[in-house]
């Protein structure tokens, strides 16, 4: 756990808002709303940083400098404000920069989390902003999407694990059952595996419902020390630890295309950050961008050996009520990914489970879980071990 001197760092208040279709708002309302909603539950609005993760508002919206117009609707004037970009990793990362913050004694209370708005762009706009984060000359010149690299990956693993491809998707399955009970979510409604299994092809053999929806949302989260927390009588959460990588960014140069290697290398890190290992955590919240990105989390952090972790997933060992519950509000798929505030409602669904205000969604005596964010196809991840008292 890492200590600095002016305490340890936690999370001590989050606010969301639910993850739908805003026609009606534009990107930095949408962070205002979510603002708003911690600033209600904590009682504070006087920061010292504040750290907006954004993916695509200057390619959508032509929006810039999100976190300086935040900082001025919330009546500012003396903060550093900084927008953080790293693909439908960002919120993660704002999250992590806030933390480095407050270790290193510049700022005491800070406002980090992420914001997206999407749902205004045309189909090829959309997927053509979910790219960016690739090499843009293979996707230009060779197609190489963001989708595709999912869908080559799915194909290889499938032959060399000889996997049944519905052991895989069963995960949407699991999704969507945790998501009809999560207020913020935006598929609240269960599905079945055929309906999955039969749901139109995407990228070859990648089909709708293997996939997450790109949505509107935002979350935030007040990052501070243990000590300034109890000053002010706030409930909170620790970080024990944290991790980051950055992998090969052309999917063909990687070694074995099945490992997510920078995921793996950050979750050696936050373990050994953490001082703890797999077997502690009661609940992990995996970046399924799409069904085999899950799977693949899944194995490279550690929880299952390669080529097994579908079967597992199916046996119900990762229910709500299973051994080891995952995605426990329904993850990127049922849930939602909002892109650059993606890993930031992961991390405040993680605070929900150990302060126990995870409503239907609650694991039972949660104490320790594991978030994994991570931008496209394992560009770069970044892993968070939370724990309470």
């Amino acid at each position: 756990m890492e200590v600095s001197l002016l305490g340890i760092p936690v999370i001590a208040g989050y606010g969301v808002i639910p993850i739908r279709e805003y026609w009606d708002k534009d990107v930095v309302s949408l962070a205002i709303n979510a603002v708003q909603n911690l600033v209600k539950s904590t009682g504070l609005k006087d920061f010292d940083a504040i750290y907006v993760g954004n993916m695509l508002s200057k390619y959508y919206e032509e929006q810039a400098s999100i976190s300086v117009h935040l900082a001025d609707e919330l009546g500012l004037e003396d903060v550093y404000a900084l927008d953080v970009e790293c693909g439908d990793a960002s919120g993660a990362y704002a999250v992590l920069e806030a933390i480095k913050d407050v270790l290193s004694g510049e700022s005491k209370i800070v406002l980090a989390g992420g914001v997206e708005k999407s749902t205004d762009e045309l189909p090829h706009r959309l997927y053509r902003g979910i790219s960016l984060s690739e090499d843009i000359f293979l996707v230009d010149y060779i197609g190489l999407t963001n989708l595709v690299n999912h869908a080559i990956a799915l194909k290889m693993y499938i032959r060399r694990y000889n996997v049944d491809k519905a052991d895989i998707t069963y995960l949407s399955v699991l999704d969507h059952k945790n998501a009809s009970k999560a207020r913020h979510a935006y598929f609240r409604f269960p599905i079945k595996l055929d309906t999955a299994l039969n749901s139109p092809p995407v990228a070859d053999p990648l089909t709708l419902f293997d996939i997450s929806p790109n949505i509107d949302g935002a979350a935030f989260l007040l990052i501070t020390t243990d000590d300034i927390a109890k000053e002010y009588n706030l409930n909170y959460v620790k970080v024990l630890g944290y991790g980051y990588s950055v992998n090969r960014t052309r999917f063909y140069e990687r070694f074995d295309p099945t490992t997510l290697t920078a995921a793996k290398r950050a979750s050696q890190q936050a373990f050994k950050r953490a001082g703890i290992n797999t077997s502690e955590l009661d609940f992990i919240e995996i970046h399924d961008s799409t069904t085999i990105a899950g799977v693949l989390a899944l194995e490279s952090i550690g929880v299952h050996g390669s080529g097994t972790a579908a079967k597992y997933i199916r046996s119900g060992v990762h229910r709500l009520d299973g051994e080891l519950p995952i995605n426990t509000f329904g993850g990127l798929k049922a849930r939602g990914n909002p892109l650059g505030a993606t890993g930031a409602y992961a991390i405040a669904e993680g605070v929900m489970q150990i302060l126990g205000e995870a409503g239907g969604n609650q694991v039972k005596d949660a104490k320790i879980g594991l978030i994994h964010s991570m931008n496209g196809f394992d560009l770069s991840s970044i892993v968070f071990i939370l724990g309470g008292d």
